[in-house]
């Protein structure tokens, strides 16, 4: 059985491949409307279950919620490179 955390990052995940695939593509953010939704609110559940310690099984998300905010910063990166700093 995959874990709920195992399925919010592939969720996120998901949602962050067609996010920075459509703004590449010179789409608008609010095209990816869906998307944003999905990424942010699996994001939000990860971090309920993060648990900084380690204790509790919540390593993953923690690990997880860390390798989103690396996706973050790339898609400002894009947004500002695009010309669409916000």
């Amino acid at each position: 059985m995959i874990s709920d955390a195992v399925l919010l990052i592939q969720t996120c995940n998901s949602a962050y491949s067609v996010i920075k695939q459509a703004v590449s593509n010179g789409k608008e953010l609010s095209e990816c409307g869906s998307s944003l939704s999905d990424y942010f609110t699996s994001k939000s559940e990860l971090q309920k279950k993060a648990d900084p310690s380690g204790r509790g099984g919540g390593l993953q998300a923690f690990l997880a919620l860390e390798q989103l905010k690396v996706q973050e910063s790339q898609l400002k990166e894009l947004l500002i490179y695009s010309g669409r700093s916000g």
